[in-house]
């Protein structure tokens, strides 16, 4: 038997618990960075779930402009530097940082600040959520969007995380320590506009599927601000 959906409407008149906010955590860095490792470990802590009532979805960002520095981190991309930067035009800021952490597209600040990080969570969690629901069908991911009203005008992002991850630095600002990474985002794809979607996930075999989750999220494309989010393990 399939999954059944109830609209949250209906669960709150029938007193059903409601199911965890999502609030989904962007922590910008990079191996490169002497300031970064302390933010990979909030990530990581984060990602146990510390705030009652909220999901956590962590996305780990590596940066690429650290790569000429010394150390060339394997997990970056200049995609993610792009990210980050369009959210230093949202948030006018004169430039970009690493660690930076975003929650929800709505505030960023240094990504080692725990408890900046947890406050921000927590007032995410009291905005709205679009609902998304995501479930893995074989080797395809099915997105539906239950009330495709509310993500007018928002753009539906794919994002593919590892978790277990670890690099033995070598050289650079981190040279000599091996680093552990939670939520490293091995792929991103900008879906288009919102709407129901099915995707066929084609992954590396080097990737530990074990490890991997499916994050979708829908944000403003002016405001950047994350509307809505889901995520599902791909094991």
């Amino acid at each position: 038997m399939g999954m059944v959906f109830l609209p949250l409407a209906l669960m709150l008149a029938l007193g059903a618990p409601q199911p965890p906010r999502p609030v989904v955590v962007e922590l910008f860095t990079s191996e490169g960075c002497s300031s970064c490792p302390p933010a990979d470990e909030v990530l990581q802590r984060l990602e146990s779930q510390p705030v009652p009532g909220v999901e956590v979805i962590a996305l780990g960002f590596h940066v690429d402009y650290w790569d000429n520095l010394g150390w060339r981190d394997r997990f970056s991309d200049g995609a993610f530097t792009a990210r980050q930067t369009a959210y230093a035009r949202a948030f006018h800021q004169s430039s970009v940082y690493t660690p930076e952490m975003v929650v929800d597209g709505r505030s960023g600040f240094v990504g080692s600040a725990q408890g900046a990080a947890v406050d921000a969570i927590r007032d995410a969690a009291q905005r709205p959520s679009a609902p998304i629901e995501v479930k893995m069908e074989g080797a395809s991911l099915v997105i539906h969007l239950p009330e495709p009203a509310s993500l007018q005008g928002a753009t539906l992002w794919l994002a593919i995380t590892e978790d277990g991850l670890s690099s033995d630095v070598l050289r650079g600002e981190n040279g000599g320590r091996r680093l552990h990474h939670a939520a490293a985002v091995r792929r991103l794809q900008n879906l288009g506009r919102a709407g129901d979607s099915t995707i066929a996930i084609e992954l590396p075999a080097a990737w530990k599927r074990e490890r991997l989750h499916a994050v979708v999220f829908a944000q403003d494309a002016k405001s950047l601000a994350i509307l809505g989010a889901a995520s599902v393990p791909l094991k």
